[in-house]
C-alpha cells in the first residue's frame, strides 16, 4: 500500500482495475501507456515484462471518465485534456452529492470545464440562444459515471467477476 500523508491507499492490479471498469484489460494498458491519455499508474513495481502497474482509486475513476469519453468518440488527446480539468478532490468522494452540488464534465466550443449541476442549465440555455457562438455541448454527469465503479468495487462485480461465476476462466 502507499500511503499519502497518514493516510494508507489501497492500490489494484490491471486485472482488478478491468474488472471495477467492466472493460477489457488491453483497454486499462492503452490508457496507462498511451502518453495522449495522461494516466500513469499511481506506482510500477519493477521495470520490462513483468512489471506491475498499481492504480490507486483516483487512477480508476479518471479510467472511468476516459473510458466514458472513448465510447463517445472522442480521441486519446481530447480525453486526455478533458480528464486533466478535473480536480482529484472531485474524484474521492462524488457519492451523495445533492443533485444541484453534482460535478458535471462540460465540452462547450471546444473548451472542457467542471461545473455544478446547477450551473450547466444555464450553459445548455445561453448554447441554444446563440448557437452561432458555439460549436455543440458534450455533457458527462461524473456522478453517474462513477456510481457503476464504486458498485463494482464494494461488491467485486463486474464481466470479470461474473465469467467467473458460470465457471469459466479469465483467459
Amino acid at each position: 500500500m502507499a500511503t499519502k500523508g497518514n493516510r494508507a491507499e489501497k492500490l489494484y492490479g490491471t486485472k482488478q482495475v478491468a474488472e471495477f471498469l467492466d472493460i477489457p484489460i488491453w483497454r486499462v494498458k492503452n490508457f496507462s501507456e498511451g502518453r495522449a491519455y495522461g494516466l500513469p499508474p499511481s506506482q510500477t513495481v519493477g521495470t520490462g515484462r513483468g512489471s506491475r502497474r498499481l492504480y490507486s482509486e483516483a487512477d480508476i475513476y479518471r479510467m472511468a471518465i476516459a473510458n466514458a469519453l472513448v465510447d463517445l468518440g472522442f480521441s486519446p488527446e481530447v480525453v486526455g485534456h478533458a480528464h486533466s480539468k478535473i480536480p482529484v478532490s472531485m474524484l474521492v468522494d462524488v457519492k451523495g452529492e445533492q443533485a444541484d452540488d453534482m460535478p458535471i464534465l462540460v465540452c462547450r466550443g471546444g473548451l472542457w470545464l467542471v461545473r455544478r449541476a446547477e450551473d450547466v442549465a444555464s450553459l445548455v440555455d445561453n448554447t441554444l440562444i446563440y448557437p452561432g457562438e458555439e460549436f455543440g455541448m458534450v455533457i458527462l454527469n461524473i456522478s453517474n459515471v462513477l456510481d457503476g465503479v464504486y458498485q463494482r468495487m464494494e461488491h467485486g462485480s463486474g464481466r470479470l467477476a461474473n465469467r467467473n461465476s458460470g465457471g469459466e476462466s479469465n483467459r
